[in-house]
């Protein structure tokens, strides 16, 4: 048995792994390459001596030109047995492997992340972005596409329009999407009107927009559905409450104004425009953020790992606001109002990034470049009064 085949008997024996194994071979066939070239039909030395012993072994005859003082016993050999081999090569790979596992370990982690590229290409070829609609969602919407989970086998992609009239103003509304963009755009009317895109994983699988009381959702067994793409609808002030949320997809929501606004994403974007309210919470797991012309009381805006963008032109619906806005590895830009009676208090904070404030008429309380505190030199006699606290790790915040 030569080396390359005591590889193979280790590796089918689970002494050592495939990348182990493949090294191994590799390293066997270096040192092949490295021994005495021997002439067209010259046989090397080595195989004149394992024919010799394998000779001698069975018949007890040897090429080897005897003594005088008599003949050799028979089987009476020279070369090295069969355990002596085996044993010399286990030193061999032993001494080998020893130097080749801080390799091995770095091909391993090479060949893993290589495994995991690929496989990423292989789904995203199997399902790609679709062209236009459905999943794809609106690309002025800056939808975010994801390739969803399969729960099952594949199904035909199905489309379902839902419309219901909404009764009295002291309502809640929750929509939930799956792996595909959500998009809520309110307008001035009383009834829901949607348009569902749905991945069915099973022939049973339903959906439907249902109304419990005074709270409107979609009711649907997520297991039963790769992915849920929704464009609606809504009236833009008959909700006490909207909540707004998707797994594996961007959320877009647009012209809404209620008590409670809730919007959050996980793996996608979220871009929130012209919504009022007395509490705000925009909530994305790497995702960006995009905030403009939010008029609400109460905000807290916060992603990691993504920027933030604000745009305010007008605050003025309520005498004071507090907004937190944080962001691990992502700028912050807010570009606020100015007006007469505005006032501001500023807090921002950058651990490894720097801060920068362009609005007019603040006083410093302390300016650093990491840590800065101001505030207008009336905030506290203003008719509108903003507190706005915004942090991030590793980026710049500026606010003009």
């Amino acid at each position: 048995m030569d080396e390359k085949m005591m590889i193979l008997k280790m590796l089918e024996e689970g002494k050592v792994t495939a990348e182990q194994a493949a090294e191994l071979l590799k390293a066997v066939g270096a040192s092949e390459a490295a021994k005495p070239h021997v002439p067209p039909g010259a046989a090397a030395p080595e195989a004149d001596a394992g024919r010799q012993y394998r000779r001698e072994a069975h018949t007890g005859a040897s090429d080897a030109p005897r003594h005088n003082n008599g003949p050799s016993p028979q089987g009476e050999h020279k070369g090295p047995g069969f355990e002596e081999i085996a044993a010399d090569l286990r030193v061999r790979l032993g001494v080998l492997a020893k130097e080749l596992e801080p390799k091995i370990k770095s091909l391993a982690g090479t060949m893993a992340e290589k495994t995991a590229d690929f496989a990423d290409k292989v789904a995203r070829a199997a399902d790609p972005k679709p062209e236009g609609g459905g999943f794809a969602g609106e690309a002025r919407q800056g939808a975010v596409y994801h390739t969803p989970p399969r729960h099952g086998g594949p199904l035909a992609d199905t489309e379902h329009t839902f419309e219901t009239v909404v009764t009295g103003t002291d309502n809640e509304l929750v929509i939930v999407g799956h792996y595909a963009p959500v998009v809520i755009k309110g307008y001035n009317g009383d009834k829901i009107s949607a348009k569902i895109s749905c991945r069915p994983t099973r022939h049973d699988a339903r959906i439907s927009l249902v109304s419990h009381g005074s709270k409107y959702m979609l009711n649907y067994d997520e297991t039963a559905f790769s992915a849920i793409a929704i464009d609606a609808y809504v009236p833009e002030r008959m909700f006490r409450a909207v909540r707004v949320s998707c797994e594996g997809g961007s959320v877009a929501v647009s012209n809404v104004c209620a008590d409670d606004v809730s919007i959050q994403t996980a793996g996608g974007r979220a871009d929130v425009s012209d919504v009022s309210g007395r509490r705000g919470l925009i909530e994305s797991e790497g995702g960006a953020i995009s905030a403009v012309n939010l008029d609400i009381e109460n905000m807290k805006i916060e992603t990691n790992n993504a920027p933030i963008q604000l745009s305010i032109t007008n605050l003025s619906k309520y005498g004071e606001y507090t907004w937190c806005v944080e962001t691990g590895n992502g700028r912050i830009v807010a570009s606020l109002p100015s007006a007469h009676g505005l006032g501001y208090h500023v807090k921002a904070r950058s651990a490894l990034g720097g801060v920068k404030i362009g609005l007019t008429g603040l006083s410093f309380l302390h300016n650093m470049p990491a840590n800065t505190e101001a505030r207008s030199a009336n905030f506290d006699t203003c008719a509108t009064r903003v507190k706005l606290d915004l942090e991030n790790s590793n980026e710049d915040i500026v606010i003009n």
